[in-house]
């Protein structure tokens, strides 16, 4: 990806920066990413693990976005459906308080 590349899909020219919504950052842009109303997928993913991998905490505006995943368009709702809260600590030598690991 260089410098002019969308920031979603990385597949595509930015057209442009604009916000993520609900999100305080902006990013650059691709028309067919802009006109899907799709979002990184890490920030999907990364949204989803801030509030414990409980998709049901999440705005239905969110989740009927769409984001970039293995060089298609899905929805976030459909994306996260596959995540576990296991998967998004499987990384860390430290649990967050509250969190166990499956045995």
């Amino acid at each position: 990806m260089d410098g002019n590349d969308c920031q979603v899909c990385a597949s595509e020219p930015s057209i442009g920066v604009a916000a993520v919504p609900g999100v305080p950052m902006s990013i650059a842009w691709g028309r067919r990413c802009l006109d899907e109303n799709a979002i990184p997928q890490w920030i999907a993913e990364s949204t989803h693990d801030q509030i414990g991998g409980d998709s049901a905490e999440l705005a239905e505006w969110f989740l009927d976005q769409q984001t970039w995943v293995d060089g298609k368009y899905v929805s976030v709702r459909d994306h996260l459906a596959g995540r576990v809260p296991e998967d998004i600590y499987a990384g860390m030598d430290e649990l967050p308080d509250g969190i166990e690991r499956a045995d």
